[in-house]
């Protein structure tokens, strides 16, 4: 909904004269219009009684909580001349709302998303974040998927630590092209699908969408070449757990706020969750769950059983819940830093850590002493294989040699033949997938001062050098 606030007076006592005004939001049945009010500034706060409340976010920033309809709000400081004088633009968002060049094709035509930006000053290369929006309630009202949607919390929070965050939006939703088809029934105008067979696909395309925008904006001169960090509220919250599953390489850690794919009016939403949830178990670093009580959408006793479908497939992460303000409101959590702040904090803290740990791993893997077969084999765990291989060029025994990106490709050479695929790291082996349809996997070892590679066929090849 846009709004602007025209603050005509403050007087010594705290009263305060306002103008209020809105835009229309069909989806809360308001219509535009405005009205001059008083108002009263206490500390940190200004208070419409009855309309709203205004809390000062950062220097000329203010969030705003509505007593009904649009629950928040974030409102920019400008002056009154900008925002009268003829031909003005008006910036309706804090960040910056760009468009991103994917490799997404739909009926034949490349796929552009929007994405809103919010980064530090400065040319960086910056540390990227990519935090993710839900859905829009049941799917059955088109006019909310052309919300785009951020978080001023969530882009305040980590540009001030010195992260770029980018608020992709999903095909068809905000301005982003293509069709929003996150798991629709057959008749798109009943919504969301309860089924499973309608449901998780739509997930598959949201995970994909990410995807695409997290590789385009990594191509970027301003982003640094390096793990990110991948959150999200509600869909998004499961999404960055599914996303960091999929995609491990890519990820250095993930926030889930108020995640689950179906709410709990679908019969199977246990079902549907466990199973997004349980596929982001493979990310083998820990990940941090927030939720708020009284979400009307998920229950803490779902949340945590997600939780526990999610542990049991040897998924890593921490679940906090929360008490949030007001009625209802659990499923609002990232709306209020003053309650998951410390515990983001934390986690950003110990992600730092074990970067600075892995950064360490690979320095001394930089150079590789052939083995000596006598030593004891140990099977590398996947943090061991990452920090080894993840970047690097690794030298056998027979000749060849292969380079694993950080991107997940993998080149092979051998005699001046080179075969290229793609890799994936597991916990003690790899798998190769050649663009000429052969795969194969292979387990790793370390043996005194280095290492060895065992292909499934029982051949073995030693570690010359890792460049």
């Amino acid at each position: 909904m846009h709004h602007i606030l025209v603050v005509e007076s403050i007087r010594a006592d705290g009263n305060a004269t306002v103008i209020y005004s809105v835009g229309d939001n069909p989806a809360e049945n308001i219509k535009r219009g405005w009205r001059r009010l008083q108002a009263s500034v206490s500390g940190s706060v200004l208070t419409i009684p009855g309309v709203a409340e205004y809390q000062f976010f950062g220097s000329g920033n203010l969030i705003a909580s509505f007593k009904k309809g649009v629950s928040r709000g974030a409102l920019t400081k400008t002056t009154l001349a900008d925002l009268t004088k003829a031909g003005s633009t008006i910036p309706w968002t804090g960040g910056r709302s760009e468009f991103l060049d994917t490799d997404l094709v739909e009926d034949g035509k490349a796929i552009r998303l929007e994405a809103i930006v919010a980064k530090p000053s400065g040319s960086g290369p910056f540390p990227l974040a990519i935090f993710n929006h839900g859905s829009t309630g049941t799917g059955r009202n088109g006019q909310l998927f052309a919300q785009s949607w951020w978080s001023p919390e969530i882009a305040k929070f980590l540009v001030d630590r010195g992260w770029m965050v980018a608020f992709p939006q999903r095909r068809g939703r905000g301005r982003s092209g293509g069709l929003y088809d996150e798991g629709f029934a057959a008749d798109r105008s009943q919504g969301y699908a309860c089924d499973s067979e309608r449901s998780l696909p739509g997930a598959d395309r949201a995970l994909a969408d990410i995807d695409a925008a997290v590789e385009a904006l990594r191509r970027r001169a301003d982003v640094a070449a390096k793990p990110i960090l991948v959150g999200g509220q509600s869909r998004g919250g499961v999404l960055a757990i599914a996303y960091a599953g999929k995609h491990a390489e890519k990820v250095a850690g993930a926030l889930n706020f108020v995640g689950g794919w179906q709410g709990q009016a679908c019969s199977n939403a246990a079902t549907i969750n466990g199973t997004l949830f349980r596929m982001g178990a493979a990310f083998d670093r820990s990940t941090l769950w927030l939720y708020g009580d009284h979400d009307p959408f998920y229950t803490l006793d779902h949340s945590r059983g997600n939780f526990a479908a999610f542990q049991q497939a040897k998924g890593k992460g921490e679940f906090f819940q929360f008490e949030v303000p007001g009625t209802e409101s659990g499923h609002s959590l990232v709306y209020f830093p003053q309650l998951w702040s410390d515990k983001v904090e934390a986690y950003l803290r110990q992600l730092e850590r074990s970067t600075s740990a892995a950064s360490s791993s690979e320095k001394n893997a930089s150079q590789v002493l052939p083995i000596n077969v006598s030593s004891v084999e140990t099977a590398l765990t996947r943090n061991q294989l990452k920090a080894l291989l993840v970047g690097k060029t690794v030298k056998w025994s027979d000749g060849g040699q292969g380079y694993f990106s950080s991107r997940g490709l993998y080149r092979y050479t051998f005699n001046k033949v080179v075969n290229e695929g793609t890799y994936r790291v597991y916990d003690g082996f790899t798998c190769l997938e050649f663009k000429n349809g052969f795969s194969r996997c292979d387990d790793w070892y370390r043996a005194g001062a280095g290492y060895f590679m065992k292909t499934r066929q029982g051949l073995r090849f030693e570690v010359l050098r890792v460049d």
